[in-house]
């Protein structure tokens, strides 16, 4: 029982008890705070020294996370919980048989010639993007997930659609943020490293952290990054 207990747990989509910051004036974003969040979100496409989302994308989100926030950390950041464990592990093994599945079907279609975005820049590089650089990414992801969630229900005074346009808008933007011109068709990059974050977004969205959220995407970058390091891939 306890068991079933832990795996409905994992699946029941947000936990009680705790909700999104500045969405519902919590705190209220003035018009610095959304013209920050549009200029975060515009960087997708900003790609200076070639990197997916380069060093200074991820110092400007905390900058602008902790701007929304009025500095309060806890809004975004929390202590791990027992049950995140669980959860994390749970996220990365879908998150990875999901990407596989994928890029299988892609390179079975002839869509894709192999797998988007592996590179290397040397050990020590790569460790540093895999502990920086994902932690600035899901800094990246939430100060868009919030601008789409705090734009909707503006609008529509709607929780679910403003989460869920919130949802579609990161994943897009993220993935456009990872496109090389003249590599691979930007579609891939949205359907591959967008929608294949879709289980980093639910983490956040369950557990409202993205210390949590970085660990699931820390685990599925890690497992690449081994893979790599092997030659198996």
């Amino acid at each position: 029982m306890g068991k079933l207990l832990v795996i409905g747990n994992i699946f029941n989509v947000e936990r009680e008890g705790i909700d999104f910051p500045c969405y519902k004036n919590n705190p209220k974003l003035n018009i610095i705070d959304w013209i920050l969040l549009l200029i975060i979100c515009s960087l997708s496409y900003f790609k200076p020294l070639d990197l997916p989302i380069p060093l200074i994308v991820c110092f400007l989100s905390l900058v602008v996370a902790l701007i929304i926030t009025r500095l309060d950390t806890s809004l975004f950041i929390k202590k791990l919980l027992p049950e995140d464990i669980p959860l994390i592990i749970v996220m990365s093994i879908l998150s990875i048989v999901f990407s596989e599945l994928l890029c299988w079907i892609l390179v079975s279609m002839g869509l894709m010639s192999d797998e988007i975005g592996l590179y290397s820049s040397g050990v020590l590089v790569d460790i540093i993007n895999l502990v920086v650089y994902l932690f600035g990414e899901e800094l990246f992801k939430f100060c868009i997930f919030i601008f789409g969630l705090a734009l909707i229900y503006k609008l529509t005074r709607n929780r679910k659609a403003s989460i869920v346009f919130a949802t579609f808008l990161t994943m897009v933007l993220f993935g456009t943020s990872h496109y090389y011109p003249c590599s691979e068709h930007l579609i891939l990059f949205i359907i591959i490293k967008g929608f294949g974050s879709i289980f980093d977004v639910l983490t956040y969205i369950k557990t409202k952290n993205i210390f949590v959220s970085y660990l699931t995407h820390f685990i599925f970058d890690l497992y690449y990054f081994i893979l790599f390091w092997m030659n198996i891939i």
